[in-house]
C-alpha cells in the first residue's frame, strides 16, 4: 500500500487549523483501490458536501485518464 497526506486550507480563513487529506492506494488483483479521507474541523459542516462532490468529480477524471 502506498499513502500520501496533506493539509489544506483556505488562504487568511483556515490557516490555524487545516484540513488533512489521505489517500490510501491497495493494488488489487484488477489494478488498485484508492480511499480518499478528508478530516475538516466542524466549523467547516457546510462544506462537507461541497468537498465530497469535489473529490469524486477530481477522481472521476482521474479515472477516465487511466
Amino acid at each position: 500500500m502506498a499513502s500520501v497526506a496533506f493539509t489544506q486550507s483556505i488562504a487568511g480563513q483556515g490557516d490555524d487549523n487545516p484540513s488533512k487529506v489521505t489517500i490510501d492506494i491497495t493494488p488489487t488483483a484488477l489494478g488498485c483501490s484508492l480511499r480518499l479521507s478528508h478530516e475538516m474541523d466542524e466549523k467547516w459542516a457546510d462544506f462537507v458536501d461541497r468537498s465530497r462532490d469535489g473529490w469524486r468529480k477530481m477522481l472521476g477524471v482521474i479515472v477516465t485518464l487511466l
